[in-house]
């Protein structure tokens, strides 16, 4: 017989918030963070404003590299007998036909030109049906939809090189808006928590020691760099931490 009010969810990070924020409003439960609310943190946002960039320029490699790793990530495209890590190495640096093709193998009704020649608006909503992102209410989503129709409608434009100058001005500060006086989760960091105090208290994430990753090795890994720009070898030390399982070899043996 709590309200949501009376609730604050503490974390260590704001990575940490905006996965718990991210779920919680998935789930149709309002909460309260500043940090949280920015569009720019959604991991849909973020697949979305990536395929912009890489109907704009088949040359950003960084971007299709992280839209394969939300497609893996989501379950979009599922891989076998490869790991994720060569997955998206091996298919990121390609032009735009060979990207679409890499798509179109994994069911993905993908069409390079056809998404060029829309405009902003009608290219996130083919986007979000072709990609299926809209299975479950996405207050982001809804949000992120809602800014480009006004960019559409106020700039008079509804050309993607536009957008991209526009989301910059306002990445920053377009978030989710909440009404005042919203019964709402609240979500911090144990830093901005000092001094408060709520009824309830959650604090996720606790296993310290697990995620601090004490124990690290050095690695050669001269073999994934370019030789021609490298005359020495390439040393680093690394975490052994749970996801270099994934990693090309020697890193799951060592691990």
């Amino acid at each position: 017989n709590y309200s949501l009010s009376d609730i604050v969810i503490l974390t260590r990070n704001n990575s940490q918030i905006i996965k718990i924020a991210t779920y919680l409003t998935e789930k149709g439960i309002p909460i309260i963070s500043s940090e949280s609310l920015l569009l720019k943190h959604s991991s849909i946002i973020k697949f979305l404003l990536n395929n912009i960039f890489i109907l704009l320029n088949e040359s950003d490699f960084f971007a299709k590299a992280q839209l394969l790793e939300y497609l893996i990530d989501n379950k979009i495209i599922i891989l076998e007998n490869i790991s994720s890590h060569r997955f998206v190495s091996d298919n990121s640096k390609i032009n735009n036909k060979s990207f679409e093709l890499i798509l179109n193998r994994y069911g993905i009704n993908y069409n390079v030109k056809k998404l060029q020649n829309l405009n902003t608006y009608e290219l996130m909503e083919n986007l979000i049906r072709i990609f299926k992102l809209n299975n479950e209410s996405n207050v982001y989503l809804h949000f992120f939809l809602d800014l480009v129709f006004e960019f559409c409608i106020t700039h008079k434009s509804s050309n993607n090189y536009d957008f991209i100058p526009f989301w910059k001005e306002q990445s920053n500060k377009a978030s989710i808006i909440l009404p005042e006086g919203v019964n709402a989760v609240e979500i911090m960091t144990v830093h901005k928590s000092k001094g408060l105090q709520f009824p309830i208290v959650i604090f996720p994430f606790a296993n310290w020691k697990e995620d601090l990753g004490k124990d690290q090795k050095w690695f050669n890994v001269s073999n994934f760099f370019n030789k021609d720009h490298f005359q020495n070898q390439i040393i680093t030390l690394l975490p052994l931490k749970k996801e270099i399982e994934n990693w090309p070899s020697p890193f799951p043996m060592e691990y």
